[in-house]
């Protein structure tokens, strides 16, 4: 949810808005450290119970020649919680979570899922996504009881029963979509949570009953540094 850029003894930080922003930078080197946004909290029988996951990091430093380079700044925005649902993803990527419907066992419509957290971007010279040369993912929707998944690195992450693994859905080739996390999946009992936004957006998940929470917990978006070893 912000990126702070260094240059000498000078530190500029950008928070939050809900748009771009316009940076130019003049002759020198600078580092850029960005921190992708939170999933939004979960419902447990209408009280708020699991956490979204939280926003990776991702840091570079870019030497610039000439009188000036245009930069575009993205700084994510934090998933949603809404009890029945859906939730609405953040800003920049954040992927929607499903509905509650209610025709589960209990009949109730108050286990809603989180929407996934945005991505914080720098794009340079152009502003659109293929111009992108840093990304810090956002985290993924909590589900239940069930925080969202961190976060990734080149690759996004999902949830398992005990912990998290690396996704092999959510890469730097693939996943949702450029950008953007997918949509978690209305459900009787338990909605899927919104994937988070990355470089590549983390998939979301279909929901699923009380036994198999974690199965509907979305993908964590995947990062991307320009230049990394990881990174096309």
């Amino acid at each position: 949810m912000i990126l702070f850029l260094s240059f000498i003894a000078e530190t500029i930080f950008y928070h939050y808005k809900g748009y771009g922003e316009e940076l130019t930078l003049t002759a020198g080197q600078y580092t850029f450290h960005c921190y992708g946004a939170q999933g939004g909290r979960s419902y447990k029988d209408g009280k708020l119970s699991g956490y979204g996951g939280h926003g990776a990091h991702a840091s570079g430093t870019l030497n610039i020649t000439g009188n000036g380079t245009m930069f575009y700044v993205y700084v994510g925005g934090a998933g949603k919680s809404d009890k029945t649902g859906p939730a609405d993803g953040g800003f920049n990527g954040g992927g929607k979570s499903g509905k509650d419907t209610g025709k589960g066992i209990s009949g109730d419509n108050d286990d809603g899922s989180g929407g996934g957290g945005g991505s914080t971007d720098i794009r340079i010279n152009i502003d659109d996504i293929d111009h992108r040369i840093i990304v810090a993912a956002g985290g993924s929707g909590g589900v239940y009881d069930h925080n969202g998944a961190d976060g990734g690195d080149a690759n996004g992450r999902y949830k398992v029963v005990g912990g998290y693994k690396t996704s092999k859905s959510t890469t730097q080739e693939k996943g949702n979509a450029l950008l953007q996390g997918g949509n978690g999946h209305d459900h009787d009992w338990l909605p899927g949570s919104g994937g988070g936004g990355g470089y590549y957006g983390g998939v979301g998940k279909k929901g699923h009953t009380l036994f198999a929470p974690h199965d509907a917990v979305g993908d964590s978006g995947s990062s991307y540094v320009s230049g990394h070893k990881d990174c096309p």
